[in-house]
């Protein structure tokens, strides 16, 4: 019988505030390698990450703590000591029993907001949460997505860990390659079964989606006639390492084809600008830079696409299925309705063209997207 977690409800109400407040939000993330002062490893209970229609992103972080045991001082400065490592500019410190005033001085200077459990009722009836429907990643049946991860824990520990970990202290640039590359080598695990495999790639497909908006905000205010060659350099580390790189394999190629003649008195049968793309880009790149284009003309849609993409991972692993598109992003407008339909559906085209979904999953989502709209 699977332990039950501690301060799981806390977690899970906070979960469903943050998410209704328009935060993407994540449970349990484990952070490596801080160094001593936090041990070989740590967990941010709720994480919660907020995107706006001009693509800003901010990050929040929260240690929720029941009963009367936690040294609340002490939390506070662990707290701001993981936000500075993460670039969180504001956190939450939620504890059952506390009086907020006796800390306020020092949440303030440190950024951090003190609830009590009285303070998160309040909150709840705020924002009209109170007794709402809990789904997706704060849905109340946690061992099933327990039991999915130890599952892929098992067959594909790297996976696992990239998405459950490393993936939040990594790059956008390197979010999105590793991602792609995530989905296609779970496609291709036949040890993995279907339903987990499906809910492992939606749920990296949610992440990605985060990276590539992201990404996009490098990108959205360049003017459309420069934005396809600042895609590409951008999605190779940047101006100066792109051109470095690029000046390097234009020294080997040099090279080579000079042997190539010296010793066989034969021309190399690919041209330069080829050769440099072949190896540079990626057969995806285009793909990419086609959807970061589509991504910068429809901002208002794109900004919802990744947790309409986190309730679909999450369909598949729960009894309990979300259907109704207000529930997981409120009431929209006609207008609304379409760009979001046209970003997901964008989303969905550049997933089967670069490979990250089989025929048969991209169907599947395609049909549950109608359902949705």
């Amino acid at each position: 019988m699977m332990q039950q977690e501690k301060d799981l409800e806390l977690k899970l109400r906070l979960m469903k505030l943050l998410w209704n407040m328009g935060y993407f939000v994540r449970k349990n993330v484990v952070v490596t390698e801080l160094g001593e002062n936090f041990g070989s490893y740590t967990d941010i209970d709720v994480m919660g990450v907020k995107i706006d229609e001009e693509f800003n992103t901010e990050f929040l972080i929260c240690d929720c703590k029941s009963g009367q045991q936690a040294k609340t001082k002490e939390r506070l400065f662990w707290l701001n000591g993981l936000m500075n490592y993460l670039g969180a500019r504001k956190g939450i410190f939620l504890r059952t029993k506390m009086n907020p005033m006796k800390y306020q001085s020092v949440a303030n200077k440190l950024n951090i907001t003190i609830l009590s459990e009285n303070e998160l009722n309040e909150l709840e009836k705020v924002y009209g949460v109170h007794g709402s429907e809990y789904f997706g990643s704060f849905d109340h049946n946690q061992p099933s997505m327990e039991n999915s991860f130890r599952t892929l824990k098992k067959i594909a520990l790297d996976i696992h860990n990239y998405i459950k970990t490393d993936y939040w202290i990594d790059s956008p640039t390197y979010q999105i390659h590793t991602l792609m590359k995530c989905c296609k080598n779970l496609k291709k695990l036949s040890s993995l079964p279907d339903q987990i495999s499906s809910f492992a790639i939606l749920y990296s497909l949610s992440e990605l989606s985060i990276s590539l908006i992201r990404f996009s905000k490098k990108i959205i205010t360049i003017p459309k006639e420069y934005r396809r060659d600042s895609i590409v350099k951008e999605l190779q580390g940047g101006k100066l390492e792109y051109k470095e790189r690029k000046e390097l394999l234009g020294t080997f190629y040099d090279f080579m084809t000079k042997e190539i003649h010296d010793r066989y008195k034969s021309k190399y049968p690919i041209s330069k600008p080829e050769f440099i793309d072949g190896l540079f880009n990626p057969p995806y790149t285009k793909y990419l830079v086609d959807l970061i284009e589509r991504i910068c003309s429809n901002p208002k849609g794109f900004f919802n696409v990744p947790k309409i993409l986190d309730c679909l991972a999450h369909n598949y692993i729960l009894k309990d299925k979300v259907t109704d598109l207000a529930k997981i992003l409120g009431a929209l407008s006609k207008t609304e309705h379409e760009s979001i339909q046209k970003a997901i559906t964008d989303f969905f085209f550049f997933s089967k063209r670069s490979n990250l979904l089989s025929d048969e999953l991209s169907n599947e989502q395609n049909s549950k997207i109608t359902e949705f709209f």
